[in-house]
């Protein structure tokens, strides 16, 4: 899915019962800035780059998030790593 795909937004939609909802991590600590292209980036095979690697995170997990990083570097695969950094502290 590529950042705006519905079914994607859909994932951050509320649930019952007051459960924490799921946000885009990157779209939390970066909310202008488009997501960098985890897809495609070296082997083009199925396209151009383009994002549609995502890490979710309950919303009472946000404030620890310190970090969200799309390794663009590595060639290991089709898709690129997304790592997040969490303070362990709150």
């Amino acid at each position: 899915m590529r950042p705006d795909d519905p079914t994607k937004l859909r994932l951050s939609d509320p649930f019952p019962h007051e459960a924490p909802r799921l946000v885009d991590a990157w779209r939390e600590l970066y909310s202008d800035v488009a997501h960098p292209s985890s897809f495609c980036v070296f082997d083009q095979t199925y396209g151009p780059p383009h994002c549609c690697d995502f890490i979710f995170i309950t919303d009472d997990l946000a404030p620890r998030l310190k970090r969200v990083f799309y390794d663009v570097d590595t060639k290991f695969s089709d898709h690129q790593p997304v790592l997040i950094e969490l303070d362990d502290q709150l």
